[in-house]
């Protein structure tokens, strides 16, 4: 029987062998993990590239290490809330979408293909917030690698945008329902992705020097694209709008719940439907979905949209109030919660045109509309435009300045 003597010598053999399995992992731990603050660098101590306007003091130094910039997740410098402002809103989306896709019964090839535009659009949501927060986390690591991280940042937006576009063609506000003849339905995607990635092209280019109202000019650049997506939802909002101001009576068509009133659910396309509602059948028509939630969310969307515009366009408070912003309220926080939210709504919006799509037995059955949702149709432009915009960003992280 071992003695106290004999357990308090193994124990301290074992605090000897300890350190050496796992010193270095613990110490890298604690280089990341444990608080001391940061040293951080005033704007005038900065090099010109790293500089933003009206922001004079929170500055990481650059270069930095990787885990530099990882331990700045939980320290107060001027991209800290940058980063959360659009790493949050990622995960709430990334776990929207796989409870949604967990509800979907994708077994069904109805349902699989109706929900394609939705997963496609999805994607591009995640995209977005999730290039946006890398960008702002790493961009201090060197001067090129400031360039490339907004260079993708600009990137992402331009998929967003033409993951949206296929989500607006498909299921929100196909053009052809909202006074588009059959050739400019035709020609809607294509546009939308040619403009996307000149508006891609010219924000890169924004990154020279020599280049004044660089703000403006990308706020500008993105708000042709948006236009040009949006007109046939835009058609869409003034005819409600119209209908409302004559008395005529709108289209609502039916819609279901589960029993915690979180997911909408289909006798046909989602698994689990309620058996009250499993003979009901829905008469909405495929040119008025989401008509429950359209009008009042899509100008959500859009005030939340132009908000942010005029907020990085102002850079308002930081440019009335020097230094007190500079750390937490930037006109750039600002912009990056009103797009996050601007985003939200308008993934309810397409959540609830592709439920009311399914459970629509005239689209659930409709070989016509079924064949217009294929892969090159959804995912392909995704992938074209992706491909397109990854070789801007290589062209212009090689050209620019550091």
């Amino acid at each position: 029987m071992p003695t106290p003597t004999d357990l308090s010598s193994r124990s301290a053999d074992e605090e000897k062998v300890l350190p050496k399995k796992t010193g270095k992992t613990i110490a890298r731990l604690k280089e990341l993990l444990y608080y001391r603050p940061l040293l951080l660098k005033q704007h005038c101590d900065m090099p010109k590239f790293c500089r933003e306007r009206h922001i004079y003091t929170g500055y990481r130094p650059n270069p930095s290490s990787i885990a530099y910039c990882v331990r700045s997740m939980f320290h107060p410098t001027n991209e800290t809330f940058n980063f959360w402002t659009h790493f949050v809103p990622l995960i709430f989306l990334a776990m929207r979408r796989r409870d949604l896709s967990i509800a979907l019964d994708l077994d069904c090839q109805e349902v699989a293909t109706l929900s394609a535009p939705y997963f496609a659009y999805s994607l591009g949501c995640c995209v977005l917030l999730l290039c946006s927060s890398i960008a702002h986390l790493f961009n201090c690591v060197s001067i090129q690698a400031r360039h490339l991280c907004f260079c993708i940042d600009y990137g992402a937006i331009s998929f967003y945008s033409i993951a949206a576009t296929v989500a607006y063609s498909h299921l929100v506000s196909p053009p052809h329902c909202h006074g588009f003849d059959a050739g400019s339905s035709t020609l809607y995607i294509p546009a939308a992705a040619a403009t996307v990635v000149l508006a891609h092209i010219v924000c890169c280019h924004t990154r020279f020097p020599h280049i004044k109202y660089r703000y403006v000019l990308r706020t500008v650049t993105y708000a042709v694209p948006f236009v040009l997506i949006s007109l046939p939802t835009m058609m869409r909002m003034s005819n409600l709008i119209f209908n409302v101001a004559t008395n005529e009576t709108l289209h609502d068509g039916h819609y279901r719940y589960s029993q915690s009133g979180s997911i909408p659910r289909s006798s046909c396309g989602i698994a689990g439907a309620l058996d009250d509602f499993a003979s009901t059948k829905s008469t909405k028509g495929h040119c008025d979905l989401a008509s429950h939630v359209f009008p009042t969310y899509y100008p959500a969307h859009l005030l939340l949209f132009l908000l942010a515009a005029i907020i990085n366009m102002s850079r308002f408070p930081e440019k009335y109030f020097p230094r007190v912003f500079d750390v937490v309220g930037s006109s750039h926080q600002w912009f990056h919660i009103a797009i996050a939210l601007g985003i939200i709504v308008q993934s309810f919006i397409v959540e609830e045109a592709m439920f009311d799509a399914i459970d629509s037995p005239g689209i659930l059955h409709s070989v016509t509309w079924l064949s217009n949702i294929t892969f090159l149709s959804t995912m392909g432009w995704l992938v074209s435009v992706s491909a397109i915009l990854i070789v801007t960003v290589l062209i212009y992280t090689s050209i620019l300045p550091c």
